[in-house]
């Protein structure tokens, strides 16, 4: 019987070296899980030096938009001659003139196409 007993008892010894090992490698593989990932690496980072991140940044921006910055077009000024002048100044005054026309003859031919519809519609001999 001793000799089973010894089976047993090295038995359990086993079973509890076996699950203590499970839990270190349970937390070893949580460590190199940490240190792989890039994203609490970036976060760790950020919290440890946020004066260099922002001011990396700000640089960063700043050298963006002076490689990215479009040259200036330089626009050559038309002289505008005088029949241009009255001409767009004729065309400003009769804007709203042409607007108020327009509306109106707008109005007209949609009350004219709602009549025809409506007659259409009571009347179908006709």
């Amino acid at each position: 019987m001793g000799k089973k007993e010894q089976i047993a008892k090295r038995k359990q010894e086993l079973t509890a070296k076996l699950s203590e090992n499970r839990v270190l490698i349970n937390a070893g593989r949580n460590d190199v899980k940490q240190m792989l990932s890039v994203k609490k690496q970036l976060r760790n980072f950020v919290l440890r030096k946020p004066k260099a991140i922002f001011l990396g940044s700000v640089g960063a921006g700043l050298l963006a938009t002076l490689a990215l910055k479009r040259p200036k077009k330089i626009r050559k000024a038309k002289s505008s001659t005088v029949s241009m002048v009255v001409l767009r100044w004729a065309l400003s005054l009769l804007q709203p003139a042409a607007k108020t026309w327009l509306i109106n003859r707008a109005k007209i031919i949609l009350t004219q196409q709602l009549e025809t519809r409506r007659r259409g519609k009571t009347h179908p001999d006709l």
